[in-house]
């Protein structure tokens, strides 16, 4: 289905707004997952560039997962950003149709 064999059953989850945590944020996974030979699954809700992961993640494999946004052209330009970049497959969310407000993240930076 994905094309390729992976040696786990695993990939890195889509997290969103990983600086609140690590300072590096997306970029320290990306790391990581090239590292450990697991995909990398950005998430729209990233706090790093779709170009800033791909470059992370070097000769990794990684994956985009969308929060369809409201205007195509915005959309279309995601997605574009994202081939160019090397992401070789697309997880579409659309169990969120807006992002809520969410005071705990407000509160924690």
């Amino acid at each position: 289905m994905l094309r390729k064999e992976h040696p786990f059953p695993v990939a890195i989850a889509p997290v969103g707004v990983q600086r609140i945590f690590n300072p590096e944020g997306e970029m320290a996974s990306a790391r990581a997952a090239a590292k450990e030979d697991v995909p990398y699954i950005m998430s729209t809700a990233s706090s790093t560039s779709i170009e800033g992961v791909a470059k992370a993640n070097g000769d990794g494999v990684r994956w985009y997962q969308l929060y369809w946004p409201f205007h195509d052209e915005v959309t279309l330009s995601i997605l574009n950003r994202a081939k160019k970049a090397g992401f070789s497959a697309l997880f579409v969310t659309l169990d969120t149709y807006i992002l809520g407000w969410r005071p705990t993240d407000m509160d924690n930076g």
